[in-house]
C-alpha cells in the first residue's frame, strides 16, 4: 500500500501532547484561582482549600503521586504537584525523578511545595485546609509554616472522612460484639430514630450541641439536605401511589361500565 511503517515510539507526539496541554491546564488553573478570589468577598486573597492525594496504584509502593488542591468556594482545581519516585538504586541520569522516600509521603511532599509557593504564583495564601483527618499530610504543610508565624494554617475535617472512619470503626464493634448483648445500643437507636421522625435529621443538632459540639456550616447543610431529599422522595412516592390508585378505580369504574352495557344490551332483550 506504500504506507510509511508504524511509529514505534511516541516520546515526540507525547512531548508535543503534554506541552499544549500544560499551558492550558494553567490557563485554566490560573482562571480557578482569580475565580476563587472573586467570590471569596471575607478575606479576598486568603483562600479555602481542599487537599488530597492519589497515586498511580494502592498501597505504599507506587513510583507516581500528585497531590491537589480545589477550592471549597467554586470546587475548581486550582493546582496540582506530581511527584516521582524510582525504585532502584541505579536508575539513568535522565530519570525525571524529584522524591526521594516512600510512596506514602509524596502527598504531603506535594501539598507542601503547593502551598509554599502560591503566593508567588498566585498571589493567594490557603490558610483553611480540608483533608482527610488520619492524613500527615497537613501536619507536614502546617509545620513547615508557608506563610510564617503569623498566618498558620487551619484544619477542617472533611465529614466524608470521618463518616468512613466512624463507619469501619462500628463495624469493627459490631463483629467483635457479636452475640453479645447491647441494651444500651438499641437504647439509642430506638431514641434517635423517634428525634429523626419526628424532627428530621436536623434535629440531631441538638444531640450534638447537648454533648457540648457545636456543629459546622458544612454539618447543618449536608443534615438539611438529607431531610429534603427524604421529603422529595416520600413526595415522589406519595404521588405515584395516588396515581396507581387513580388508575385502579378509574379501571373498576370502567369494568362496572362494560358489565352494566352488556346486560342491558344483551342478545335477545329486545
Amino acid at each position: 500500500m506504500n504506507m510509511p511503517p508504524p511509529t514505534i515510539r511516541y516520546t515526540d507526539t507525547n512531548n508535543v501532547l503534554l506541552k499544549s496541554l500544560k499551558k492550558v491546564c494553567d490557563e485554566s488553573m490560573t482562571k480557578a484561582v482569580q475565580q476563587a478570589v472573586s467570590v471569596n468577598d471575607c478575606d479576598g486573597n486568603d483562600l479555602s482549600m481542599s487537599c488530597d492525594g492519589t497515586w498511580m496504584r494502592r498501597g505504599f509502593s507506587s513510583l507516581y503521586g500528585v497531590s491537589t488542591v480545589v477550592s471549597i468556594d467554586t470546587e475548581r482545581k486550582v493546582e496540582i504537584k506530581m511527584k516521582r519516585s524510582n525504585g532502584k538504586k541505579n536508575h539513568a541520569k535522565s530519570c525525571c525523578k524529584n522524591y526521594h522516600g516512600s510512596s506514602g509521603g509524596m502527598e504531603a511532599a506535594g501539598l507542601k511545595l503547593i502551598f509554599h509557593r502560591s503566593q508567588e504564583k498566585y498571589g493567594v495564601r490557603y490558610v483553611k485546609y480540608l483533608g482527610d483527618g488520619d492524613s500527615s499530610a497537613f501536619k507536614s504543610v502546617f509545620e513547615s509554616e508557608p506563610y510564617g508565624s503569623d498566618c498558620p494554617i487551619e484544619k477542617l475535617e472533611c465529614v466524608g472522612h470521618v463518616q468512613k472512619r466512624m463507619g469501619s470503626r462500628l463495624l469493627k464493634l459490631t463483629k467483635d460484639m457479636k452475640g453479645k448483648k447491647l441494651e444500651d445500643v438499641v437504647q439509642i437507636a430506638t431514641l434517635d430514630a423517634i428525634l429523626v421522625y419526628n424532627d428530621g435529621n436536623i434535629g440531631r443538632i441538638r444531640t450534638l450541641q447537648e454533648l457540648g459540639f457545636e456543629p459546622g456550616a458544612f454539618t447543618i447543610n449536608i443534615l438539611q439536605g438529607i431531610d429534603s431529599r427524604r421529603i422529595d422522595s416520600a413526595n415522589t412516592a406519595l404521588k405515584k401511589i395516588q396515581q396507581e390508585a387513580r388508575q385502579r378505580r378509574s379501571l373498576k369504574r370502567k369494568e362496572a361500565e362494560d358489565l352494566q352495557e352488556e346486560q342491558e344490551y344483551g342478545a335477545g332483550d329486545f
